[in-house]
């Protein structure tokens, strides 16, 4: 396991990490009370392969999780992209395949909640990319692109 990660919601951590192993993101869910693992095995997010480079950010809405994964679609030649995906504190993942935010590129992303919407955020091309991420359960959606930089 590298680059560990880790986010608190109603009486409960997610952690995540990147297993070099399966190029996956993986994670575990542990009560806040005693740490007792709450998963038998480790939830994984995404099939796909990851940038064994990047950290995945986790955060939290106060209610579940949100986990940031910078990930390929194994083919070569094709850049790496970013997906979001949602997990409750008592349920699996909410939507297992992921949800695209956007289409190629980018560094390592950087996640938030706002009190209304996660906000993803990550450098590419000299310029700093931000979304606007909207959703209830395991329906999102993207608002535009905002760059800011040079």
């Amino acid at each position: 396991p590298r680059r560990p990660n880790v986010a608190y919601a109603d009486g409960v951590y997610l952690l995540t990490w990147l297993d070099l192993t399966t190029q996956s993101v993986r994670g575990v869910r542990a009560s806040a009370a005693d740490l007792t693992l709450l998963d038998a095995q480790p939830i994984v997010f995404g099939a796909s392969p990851t940038s064994p480079w990047v950290q995945p950010p986790t955060a939290s809405d106060g209610d579940g999780f949100a986990v940031a994964v910078l990930t390929s679609p194994g083919v070569p030649g094709v850049p790496y992209f970013h997906k979001l995906y949602r997990i409750g504190t008592t349920g699996p993942v909410m939507n297992p395949a992921g949800y695209q935010v956007n289409a190629s590129g980018g560094g390592a992303p950087q996640l938030v909640w706002s009190g209304t919407h996660w906000v993803m955020a990550w450098s590419m091309g000299g310029r700093i990319e931000v979304r606007s991420i909207k959703g209830v359960g395991s329906t999102f959606a993207v608002t535009l692109p905002r760059c800011v930089g040079e």
